[in-house]
């Protein structure tokens, strides 16, 4: 039995302490300022009493049964909780039926012990950090000889590449800039490329005795860095570790000399993103995040849809899913980033949208009996591969659910009506010479493979969702279809991948956003002969949460001893890598003065009712925000002095209490003249009192240009 006692408010109570009772190593003592990812969200089990201490108030929860049921979670990631709480809450286990259970809590709220101040103090001018996360990717390389000297990068070096490297060139030549602000040239091979200063880039390799695809050397001297590969995809590999290699010292940025071989221990790397409909249906966005998993190595990516965005495209209605022509254009990028394409659609159907699939009450399968119902599943087939044109399709069949009312009405076992519905799909996509990839969990027997035992996600006999013995259809299932072996939670080992590979299955290995069971299963898929790792993002582009997945997965998979870095730093590094991204070094940054337009006070003023940013009192003001001159985010800022309230120093442009809903004096006007820009940016803020699911806009600013042209951002 589960029950909540309290919910928090993330965005207030974020730093605040925590203390408990009983108290042991390991609890938690603070709310952090940043969501903890999921699996990492329990932050005190089984406690007496739990005190916050906050600047809002100070909270104190006592189980006054004394019975050690209080727990604490920060589900300000999770993405079931659309009020993004601190959660309190109890999990009992082991009740016995027809006995009665009391609980009593008791909640008291104080003044708080913290000041905003103390909350705050050390963050001035790093609202946005700044993360070189060229570190987090890099890996130890195979071979690796160090040599003396290093190269310089200086304004108007050449790169050029051998024609197939031209992408890798345009990355090279993309990041050097960013990072160092220095032009590189670009050249076209010649005769001369021995003699040439600069960066060149190969497909070819020498003296290679190392058979993998994705192979690549990388030799560096004082005159010339040389990047070969065997194929595209390693070339662009040999670039990312090459752009982890500069750094600076004093003035100069330069790369050490030495040479280099690299290649990955495990061939297939892969991301299963699941294409929910987007808080953000933005292609630029979704393109950033291709780019971070391709810096992370992965070669593959499973695109796997709802039914019901499946079925909105073969209706040619837009409810809101990425639309085909986007998915096209998606598809089209992550290919130029040499990654294989697989598509994807999962099993679980709604009777009352698929009336076609003649689904039986209490299930969430198509008639696996119904030859009309396996007609419409392959028009919907048909809309993926035509997006697609995948080299393999992901089929789900996971958690499926009510079998057994199947095998009642047609006089069947589980096994066999499992079966023939695999086997059906199988042969479809094999006449079309699709390779098909199966989840596992359905031919895993719950009782051996359950969680306690050790191995982790198996569904067959699972009495949650009442289908049967599904996993003696293992023996007719064809072995040629590949097996998703998914497990999420973290175990030492995963035997369940020397099982199917046992039965002559070819095995991916796939973990979600538990970095260090990606890593155990990474071993586990290495040791047993597994043909892949694959992450999962199952909840991100409905959340919009970095913390949906971890860019280690692939890293993992390419290098057995990549070391996890302290904290949450995949999740940082995602964040940053979906931030849209500018360079400033060659742009002269001018603040403008907003005080004409200024018509609030970032300083609450006691005795004065509205005062303030918000009008809500001092807890809400950004007093701890001192006056002067900052960058945040790169960007030159300059704060006018509040003076304790007495002057207007920020503008605000909308306010939701109804007395200055529509006040004149809350809407402004900033007047750049004589003054030409390639960006403004503004430093801006707001307080919500609902929190939402998914990011929405509040507000735009609207541009109006010299020639009277007007853009909404």
């Amino acid at each position: 039995l589960s029950f909540e006692i309290l919910k928090l408010s993330g965005d207030i109570f974020k730093g605040s302490r925590l203390s408990a009772a009983p108290s042991i190593s390991g609890d938690s003592k603070e709310f952090s300022l940043l969501p903890k990812p999921m699996g990492q969200h329990i932050l005190l089990m089984n406690k007496d009493k739990v005190s916050i201490q906050g600047v809002l108030c100070d909270v104190e929860i006592s189980d006054l049964k004394s019975a050690r049921s209080i727990n604490v979670a920060d589900f300000r990631n999770a993405s079931w909780d659309k009020d993004k709480s601190l959660h309190f809450g109890v999990d009992l286990n082991n009740l016995s039926p027809n006995r009665r259970y009391v609980y009593r809590y008791l909640i008291k709220f104080s003044r708080p012990s913290l000041t905003v101040s103390m909350k705050t103090d050390g963050s001035r001018g790093n609202i946005v950090s700044n993360h070189d996360d060229r570190g987090f990717f890099s890996v130890t390389p195979k071979q690796q000889i160090v040599r003396a000297g290093y190269y310089h990068i200086r304004p108007g070096d050449a790169i050029c590449c051998s024609s197939s490297a031209r992408k890798t060139v345009d990355v090279v030549e993309t990041e050097i800039q960013n990072l160092t602000g220095i032009r590189l040239t670009k050249r076209a091979v010649s005769a001369a490329i021995s003699t040439f200063r600069g960066i060149f880039i190969e497909k070819k390799v020498s003296n290679n005795r190392v058979t993998a695809p994705e192979y690549y050397e990388i030799d560096i001297s004082e005159d010339r860095i040389h990047v070969r590969c065997s194929h595209d995809r390693g070339c662009l590999y040999g670039a990312y570790t090459l752009l982890e290699m500069i750094h600076k010292e004093g003035n100069e940025w330069m790369v050490k000399a030495q040479a280099v071989k690299d290649w990955p221990d495990l061939p297939l790397r892969a991301i299963v993103l699941e294409v929910l409909r987007p808080a953000i249906r933005d292609v630029t966005l979704f393109k950033r995040y291709l780019d971070a998993f391709s810096r992370a190595r992965i070669n593959t990516i499973i695109f796997f849809h709802e039914p019901r965005q499946i079925l909105a495209w073969r209706k040619g209605v837009d409810e809101g899913w990425w639309t085909k022509k986007q998915i096209v254009e998606i598809v089209g990028y992550a290919r130029s980033l040499h990654m294989n394409v697989i598509g994807g659609m999962g099993s679980k159907f709604d009777n009352l949208l698929f009336p076609q699939l003649d689904i039986v009450s209490g299930s969430d399968l198509y008639n696996p009996y119904n030859d009309n119902a396996y007609k419409f599943l392959f028009s919907l087939y048909e809309e993926i591969l035509h997006a697609y044109k995948p080299s393999a399709f992901l089929i789900g069949h996971d958690e499926i659910k009510g079998l057994s009312i199947y095998a009642s009405k047609y006089k069947k076992n589980s096994a066999e009506i499992y079966s023939k519905g695999i086997s059906t799909i199988y042969n479809w996509f094999t006449v079309r010479k699709i390779p098909v990839i199966l989840a596992g969990d359905m031919l895993l027997d719950w009782s051996q493979w359950k969680v306690e035992a050790g191995a982790g996600e198996a569904n067959s006999l699972n009495p949650i969702f009442n289908s049967g013995a599904t996993h003696w259809s293992i023996n007719s299932t064809p072995k040629d279809i590949s097996i998703l072996d998914w497990h999420y939670e973290n175990q030492s080992d995963y035997q369940t991948i020397k099982y199917f590979q046992q039965k002559g299955f070819r095995v991916l290995a796939c973990s979600w956003h538990n970095p260090q069971a990606a890593k155990n299963l990474a071993y586990s898929a290495s040791r047993y002969g597994a043909k892949g790792l694959i992450g999962s993002d199952y909840g991100f582009w409905t959340t919009l949460s970095p913390a949906a997945t971890t860019l280690y997965t692939p890293l993992f998979a390419w290098s057995l001893n990549k070391a996890m870095s302290e904290g949450d730093r995949d999740v940082i590094v995602l964040a940053d890598f979906l931030r849209e991204k500018h360079s400033f070094h060659s742009l002269r940054q001018l603040p403008i003065d907003m005080a004409v337009s200024a018509n609030r006070s970032t300083w609450y003023k006691d005795g004065q009712v509205g005062n303030g940013i918000f009008g809500l009192g001092s807890f809400l003001d950004l007093r701890s925000v001192v006056p002067g001159t900052y960058h945040f985010g790169k960007v030159l800022f300059d704060i006018n002095d509040p003076k304790k309230g007495s002057a207007s120093n920020c503008l605000v442009v909308e306010n939701s209490e109804p007395q200055r809903r529509n006040d004149d004096s809350t809407k402004g006007v900033i007047r750049l003249k004589n003054t030409k820009a390639v960006f403004i940016a503004f430093l801006h803020t707001a307080v919500l009192d609902q929190p939402r699911y998914n990011p929405h806009a509040i507000g735009q600013y609207n541009v109006v240009y010299k020639d009277g042209s007007r853009s909404a951002i």
